[in-house]
Formats: structure tokens, C-alpha cells, sequence
């Protein structure tokens, strides 16, 4: 016997933990295809299991997330938000863009710029051509993902919320 050796504890966040990983294994053999947290929470909601799961309800209908819960080198292509861009004669402008890289070694990652379509801040369109590496810092704040609107031939990206834009 070892009277001296330090052993983890237990207590019931193990058993919880150990529950949603078993749960989600049983899922994922069915057939559900869980690769995040959204999914592992959607696909999960509605069970027995709704009690032990933290809403994120409340990050999903926030106008921003903060950008300091999420590190520069786990920043993946298609996150939105607001970059902070300089011109020549030092003003600064701020533009609503979409990652299409990850953070590179030098700190930059390759972003897709937005245009507004009108003036309430909350719809906009994808401007293909204006592509640019910026540094990570001067992406300002991280916005949820757009609603995708059709009409016809164009392609809008409606917010629930106006971001705070300063184009050009």
C-alpha cells in the first residue's frame, strides 16, 4: 500500500464529463457527425443530458464575442469580424472582413473584406477582390456568423445586430 502518494480526486464533474463523452461516442456511431462544440451542443440538446450542458444560447444572441477567450493560433478560416484598417494619411477605418487563413507564424492572417449595402450597419456584401493580410491584433472584435440572404443573383450577409462600421 501507498499511504504517501498523491492521487486526482473525484467529484462529480467526472461523472458528468465522463456521461456527455460516452453519450457523444453513441451519437457519433449512429451516424451524427459532431466536430465542435455547437454541434456536440445542438446534437445534444433535448436529451437527458440537458441538464449537465451550459447553454451558449447567451453567446449565440450576444452582438460580440470577445475576442481575448479565443487565442490567436486557434483563430480558424471563417470567423468574422470587425478589422481595424489604416490608410496613408493615418486615418483609420474599420470594415467588417471574414478569416480565409489562420493566424500565420508572422502573426498575419489572410482577410476577406465586406461592403455595406445600406445604412443600418446590418446587412452586407462580399467583396471577392478585397483581400488582405492584416496582423491579428487589428482584428477589434469578433461578430457572430451572418445570415445568408438570396435575391436573385446577389448574395447579402444580414446581422441580427448593426456593427460598428467605418468604411471608406
Amino acid at each position: 500500500m501507498e499511504f504517501f502518494r498523491s492521487r486526482p480526486r473525484k467529484c462529480t464533474a467526472d461523472g458528468v464529463g465522463g456521461y456527455l463523452n460516452r453519450t457523444a461516442d453513441e451519437k457519433m456511431a449512429t451516424g451524427s457527425d459532431i466536430c465542435d462544440a455547437s454541434t456536440f451542443y445542438h446534437t445534444l440538446h433535448g436529451s437527458t443530458l440537458s441538464n449537465f450542458i451550459p447553454s451558449i444560447s447567451n453567446v449565440e444572441d450576444r452582438k460580440l464575442i470577445d475576442k481575448g477567450n479565443i487565442h490567436p493560433s486557434k483563430t480558424p478560416e471563417g470567423v468574422h469580424g470587425l478589422v481595424k484598417v489604416s490608410s496613408v494619411k493615418n486615418i483609420h477605418y474599420t470594415y467588417l472582413g471574414v478569416t480565409k487563413s489562420e493566424v500565420h507564424e508572422g502573426g498575419e492572417v489572410k482577410i476577406m473584406f465586406y461592403k455595406t449595402v445600406d445604412d443600418t450597419g446590418r446587412r452586407f456584401k462580399q467583396v471577392e477582390t478585397d483581400i488582405s493580410y492584416e496582423p491579428y491584433d487589428n482584428i477589434l472584435e469578433i461578430v457572430p456568423n451572418p445570415n445568408i440572404i438570396e435575391k436573385g443573383k446577389r448574395i447579402y450577409f444580414d446581422f441580427d445586430e448593426p456593427l460598428n462600421v467605418f468604411e471608406k
